[in-house]
């Protein structure tokens, strides 16, 4: 049997520039398989942990980076061993595959300044094949009826057809609100924003990820309250420094974020709940971006910068299983 084609949404965007975020504590390094373990452990000794959250092999950090992070943005393990040393979950970010009845959809990661700023080729099905050799294993398998409310179910095939409209309006500029239909901040079954506010803030946990889930807490805090949002520390920002100084022609934020809402959509990695759930969910996190983006803009931080750090936040917060748990208690008709 051949495997199902790679499937590209048009005006994605990537190229890797050794930014560097990837190689943060920005997210779990990981998951290392045993194999893994093994080689690295022969090959450096002991460089990897077990993070008892997630209950998977991780990667050793220093100063919120990778233990192999060089000084000049380079992994030592691929420089020195080549890129099939690394574990496969770093040859492969920001990359994922979806299998649909269509084909295997490649999604992509917009917390990783490579993807949101500065001049990106296209990305094209054979370069991704490349990273992919086994393209039949996927990260999502989506081949069931797509739950639009509570109330309808469509077939994949007449998604689709709804969802392609969206990605055209997203694509020519429309707003995204204006495109999702969906008002921000829904009612929450059993849990308020306020209480969804201090969760997150309260997962400050000295690493760049707990930064940002905080800031998103912050973010939350301000829209359901008449409290500023803080600025805190924001201990990924060498990566951003690198991607600002080789970006030339800086991008209209609008469309930066149109481009990541486009790909959460195309992930549909929202299939776990109803698209009118995932609208209004998105709607929320559109509007966290926005006013996260404005106070940086606010302490003198250049708009697409401004933006692609909003990025990272809200895509850190939408990931984390804390805000998936919210979004099931939306109440959306």
């Amino acid at each position: 049997m051949s495997p199902k084609p790679l499937l590209i949404r048009e005006g994605a965007r990537y190229a890797c520039f050794s930014d560097g975020l990837c190689c943060t504590d920005a997210h779990a390094l990981g998951p290392v398989t045993a194999s893994e373990v093994t080689r690295l452990t022969v090959l450096r000794g002991p460089v990897t942990r077990r993070h008892d959250a997630l209950d998977i092999d991780v990667l050793t950090t220093r100063d919120h980076h990778c233990t192999f992070l060089r000084s000049d943005g380079l992994c030592d393990v691929h420089v020195k061993e080549g890129a099939s040393a690394k574990p496969r979950t770093c040859q492969q970010f920001p990359f994922g595959l979806v299998s649909t009845p269509s084909g295997m959809r490649v999604t992509t990661e917009h917390r990783c300044p490579c993807r949101t700023l500065g001049e990106r080729p296209l990305l094209k099905a054979s370069e991704v094949r490349q990273i992919f050799p086994e393209v039949d294993e996927p990260d999502l398998l989506v081949d069931y009826p797509i739950a639009m409310n509570v109330a309808t179910e469509l077939s994949f095939a007449e998604y689709e057809y709804i969802e392609r409209e969206l990605l055209t309006r997203l694509a020519a500029g429309d707003d995204a609100l204006d495109v999702l239909v969906a008002s921000p901040w829904p009612s929450l079954d059993g849990v308020s924003w306020l209480d969804a506010s201090h969760l997150f803030r309260a997962l400050l946990d000295g690493s760049a990820c707990g930064d940002a889930l905080a800031s998103f807490g912050d973010v939350i805090l301000a829209g359901v309250s008449e409290r500023k949002p803080e600025l805190r520390q924001r201990s990924w920002g060498a990566s951003f420094d690198r991607a600002e100084a080789r970006t030339h022609a800086p991008q209209k934020p609008q469309a930066m974020l149109n481009d990541f809402v486009a790909d959460n959509i195309w992930s549909l990695a929202w299939t776990d709940c109803t698209f009118a759930q995932a609208r209004a969910e998105l709607a929320t996190r559109v509007v966290i971006a926005n006013v996260y983006a404005a106070k940086l803009e606010a302490h003198g931080v250049r708009s697409d910068r401004a933006m692609a750090e909003a990025l990272l936040v809200v895509e850190l917060g939408g990931s984390s299983s804390l805000w998936r748990q919210l979004v099931h208690q939306m109440v959306v008709p």
